[in-house]
């Protein structure tokens, strides 16, 4: 059985499962679709508005179906080794947008510890080890 996050010492480019990682953000929402440390599909969505409260209901619409686009996209292998979804950013703390998750994709969706920091934590990673970044590569679409 899979481990999310990775044991420690291990970062995220040497994990070998599939997986998915959905990044909340204040106005833009990205989702990524990796593979033995590949990303090999991604989708994106501009946000118009948040509020203090979290999405608008159309964009959370928005946001649940780009995510459901992208996991319907995973090719028929892969699909049944994705251990979860892995929500990063600011909105991985909106419940709602969770349980919508949870429920469209029939699968598990988990957060990670101060999610609104994972990015930056990652990218501080890879700033004090550049040989990471070459690494990590696009491949499929």
């Amino acid at each position: 059985m899979s481990r999310w996050p990775p044991p420690s010492g291990r970062g995220w480019m040497w994990w070998a499962e599939p997986f998915l990682l959905l990044d909340v953000g204040a106005g833009i929402v990205e989702a990524v679709a990796v593979r033995e440390g590949a990303v090999f599909d991604a989708a994106a969505l501009q946000l118009g508005a948040t509020t203090s409260a979290g999405l608008l209901p159309y964009a959370l619409d928005g946001v649940v179906e780009m995510t459901a686009a992208l996991v319907r996209r995973l090719p028929d292998d892969v699909r049944p080794s994705v251990p979860a979804l892995t929500v990063t950013g600011g909105g991985a703390r909106q419940r709602r947008l969770l349980h919508r998750l949870q429920t469209a994709l029939r699968m598990p969706v988990n957060t990670l510890p101060e999610p609104e920091y994972a990015t930056i934590r990652g990218l501080s990673r890879m700033g004090r080890h550049p040989e990471l970044a070459s690494r990590i590569s696009r491949q499929g679409r």
